[in-house]
């Protein structure tokens, strides 16, 4: 009797075409030589949570490498080959990713909520203040009016096994706020010429300066500093502003005090 052996293939090549991926791509594998009827067969050989095949077409599914091993079967003439290829899998981009603030202007001490549109996978989102951070505060998802100006808020959406990172801005504009109402006082708010008036004011917000001005009657009082004197008989109106500063707009109150004519010294007829 003469045995007769099965003969090894004709040397086998793996092709993956392309030859590198990224997350969400396929690549077809492909192959040359061999010999014989046998089965091919594509199975991953290792890297196996970086890409899945089925049947003859690879695609990725994470940032990394696999290995694909190529089978030849066995048939009654050969014997069974294998040879192995590698396939990069690269992190894809993720998709457009949007900032979005609601709403986009507000006044000092006002609030405007963060969200986003967009981007990809399983990765963090974090935001910050990039720039105008004398304009506003951020907590958690929620902007804060400190003065008035312009903030950019960046969102970080992270990369994870299958995404690179993706970021996106938006700005806010911080408006100054209205003062709390202002009140101009004169005590008393009735004096005779010669007689004298104190000027206060209560309410306002910020730091901004107070000034006084007579902008009505000026001939009939003068004012210095806060205190209004009587120079003739009627009625003079006194305007306090308070200044704007970077938080709060200027503010303004008006008082009137009225001037009576005063008696004369006692008159004594000589004769």
């Amino acid at each position: 009797d003469v045995t007769v052996a099965k003969a090894d293939q004709a040397p086998l090549s793996a092709t993956a075409t392309p030859s590198a991926i990224t997350v969400g791509q396929t690549s077809t594998l492909t192959y040359t030589g061999g010999s014989g009827s046998g089965a091919v067969t594509w199975t991953v050989m290792s890297g196996g949570s970086f890409c899945t095949v089925s049947g003859a077409t690879l695609t990725g599914v994470a940032g990394g490498a696999c290995t694909v091993m190529l089978t030849k079967a066995a048939d009654a003439s050969y014997n069974a080959a294998s040879t192995a290829i590698e396939v990069p899998v690269a992190k894809a981009d993720q998709a457009a990713l949007t900032a979005i603030a609601t709403p986009a202007a507000i006044t000092v001490g006002r609030t405007s909520a963060l969200t986003i549109s967009g981007g990809s996978g399983s990765g963090a989102v974090t935001w910050s203040v990039t720039s105008g951070g004398a304009y506003c505060t951020l907590t958690g998802t929620t902007v804060s009016g400190l003065a008035g100006g312009a903030c950019t808020l960046t969102v970080i959406k992270a990369a994870d096994a299958s995404y690179n990172a993706a970021t996106a801005t938006v700005d806010i504009t911080v408006s100054k706020a209205d003062q709390a109402p202002l009140i101009a006082t004169a005590t008393p708010s009735g004096i005779t010429v010669g007689g004298t008036s104190a000027l206060t004011n209560s309410g306002g917000s910020g730091s901004g300066a107070v000034s006084w001005a007579v902008t009505a009657g000026g001939s009939f009082c003068t004012l210095s500093g806060t205190t209004v004197t009587g120079v003739a008989g009627g009625a003079c109106t006194l305007t306090v502003t308070k200044a704007a500063d970077a938080s709060y707009n200027a503010a303004s109150a008006t008082v009137d005090v009225t001037v009576s004519k005063a008696n004369q010294a006692a008159l004594t007829a000589v004769a």
